[in-house]
């Protein structure tokens, strides 16, 4: 087990580190956001490479991560590539150049990348975890555990859509979204 997760650790680093050096020559770390989820799929088929768990657990798993990474990372990919940089990461790393002399490099990866990739790996760990242990086998709970999982990628898949729609209208500019089902999938709706 420990095999696995120091090897996922290290393939989680590597791709940190590519992310960091193609987000210095854009000077833009937006798409961060973008491969949290992707990097979420990543420990996923990393794990699943490499353990010897329960077969059907295994690929559940690995399914409901994939649907799930391509749901939020496209999504993430979509509004950084129409929208631009994201304004708090403009403002974080504006301070710490700013106030602390910090360059580019420095604050977007101190501030950014080496703090999102640990906890990206601990947020991973029952993806991570769930594919190593063999027994038991899925059962009931692992069914409905499975299918709240598919409610919870469409009802927010649906939210965002629906958010994006309300946004495109001209009458909602600076409005705040309070319907649908984008109301119970954000905060502070």
């Amino acid at each position: 087990m420990l095999t696995i997760l120091a090897i996922n650790a290290a393939v989680l680093a590597a791709c940190f580190v590519a992310l960091w050096l193609i987000c210095l020559g854009t000077r833009d770390v937006t798409p961060v956001d973008s491969f949290w989820a992707w990097g979420m799929l990543v420990m996923a088929a990393s794990t699943f490479v490499q353990a010897e768990g329960d077969p059907t657990r295994m690929l559940m798993l690995l399914a409901i991560c994939g649907l799930w990474a391509a749901r939020l990372g496209t999504f993430m990919l979509w509004r950084w590539r129409s929208h631009g940089p994201d304004r708090r990461y403009s403002a974080l790393l504006g301070k710490a150049q700013q106030h602390k002399g910090w360059s580019f490099a420095r604050a977007s990866g101190q501030l950014v990348f080496a703090t999102q990739a640990p906890l990206l790996f601990i947020v991973c760990l029952p993806v991570q975890l769930g594919q190593i242990d063999a027994a038991p086998p899925v059962g009931t709970l692992g069914m409905i555990g499975a299918s709240i999982a598919l409610f919870g990628i469409a009802f927010e898949t649906i939210g965002d859509a629906q958010l994006v729609a309300f946004k495109a209208k001209p009458e909602n500019q600076g409005k705040l979204m309070t319907s649908g089902l984008w109301r119970y999938t954000r905060h502070p709706n």
